[in-house]
């Protein structure tokens, strides 16, 4: 098991003295160690400057962050509610200092699914695809459908409003292969499973809830993925 991220949601305006102290609370608190420390934002369209230099924008926007202690972060989502033309400006915001995420909806959480945006946003993936040599500059880009705000994965992670708080996103691949491998059947490798992370998660929660204490910022949950990892002993596949 890894806990690939403690992630930050907060509005745009969030003290970056705050977050600092929150990130540097999270030095030794976890185990395993936390890998990297992220901040999401209420979805850009409703507080980017809209008359500006959208790179040098964000290149300021991920220096403030990275100085606070945020290793990434991520935009929010272009929404079905946002005018079209705000997903022109992602191709020039996406990677920004190899630390900047964002995301488009495609289809909202209230059922709504919008085909022309299917399009654009099927376009910007081909652009994404190209920021960099090696084709991983879709790393920075997805299209949500059906996403509500909270998750602490990257990059769908998106900020609700209100109050700031935080979530963890664990990889745990390995916690599922050991669950099965120690099975005579599924019902015991179920049990297996919902057990090992029933454990996973009372030891992780106790120590979020200190944190939430100490800091002040509220503690929503914590997001396991099971999703292959490429390693033998780590891989579902």
């Amino acid at each position: 098991m890894e806990i690939r991220s403690i992630t930050l949601f907060c509005e745009p305006d969030f003290a970056l003295a705050d977050a600092a102290r929150f990130f540097a609370a999270t030095a030794g608190r976890f185990a395993p160690a936390v890998q990297t420390r992220r901040v999401a934002f209420t979805p850009f369209p409703g507080w980017w400057p809209a008359a500006s230099d959208p790179g040098r924008v964000a290149e300021t926007l991920v220096a403030q962050w990275q100085a606070a202690g945020a290793d990434y972060l991520s935009l929010g989502p272009v929404q079905l509610r946002h005018d079209a033309g705000w997903l022109a400006r992602l191709p020039d915001l996406l990677g920004v200092g190899g630390a900047l995420f964002a995301s488009a909806e495609v289809a909202d959480t209230g059922g709504q699914i919008d085909l022309g945006r299917c399009a654009a946003v099927a376009h910007l993936v081909q652009q994404a695809s190209r920021l960099r040599p090696d084709g991983f500059g879709n790393l920075y880009l997805a299209a949500l459908a059906h996403c509500p705000a909270g998750s602490p994965f990257f990059p769908v992670a998106y900020h609700g409003g209100g109050p700031a708080g935080f979530a963890l996103a664990v990889e745990a691949a390995d916690i599922a292969l050991a669950a099965i491998q120690a099975a005579a059947t599924l019902a015991e490798a179920r049990h297996n499973l919902v057990s090992a992370i029933e454990q996973a998660a009372a030891g992780l929660a106790a120590a979020a809830g200190d944190l939430a204490q100490a800091q002040g910022v509220r503690f929503s949950g914590i997001d396991f993925s099971l999703a292959p990892f490429p390693s033998s002993d780590k891989s579902l596949a």
